[in-house]
């Protein structure tokens, strides 16, 4: 994806039980513009498998206002990721 631009306002997300198995991602962005603001992540019973993950990122702005972040029995598994940010 290039030239990606994502204004989210007022996010309430409120997750249960989520299954993430994720096997060989690539994910290539250039100009990556996020703007957030009131954002609340309700996430229970979270479980996230990843293996072989490429991201590559070029030129990320990251402007997070008032994010709540509500988390319970959350398990991260994540292998062979390579992470590669410029500009950031």
């Amino acid at each position: 994806m290039t030239d990606v631009s994502l204004n989210i306002t007022d996010v309430d997300l409120n997750r249960t039980d989520v299954d993430l198995n994720m096997t060989v991602v690539d994910l290539n962005m250039t100009v990556v513009d996020l703007n957030m603001t009131d954002v609340s992540l309700n996430i229970t019973g979270v479980s996230l498998n990843i293996t072989d993950v490429d991201l590559n990122r070029t030129d990320v702005d990251l402007n997070i206002t008032v994010v709540d972040l509500n988390m319970t029995d959350v398990s991260l598994n994540i292998t062979g990721v390579r992470l590669n940010i410029t500009d950031a």
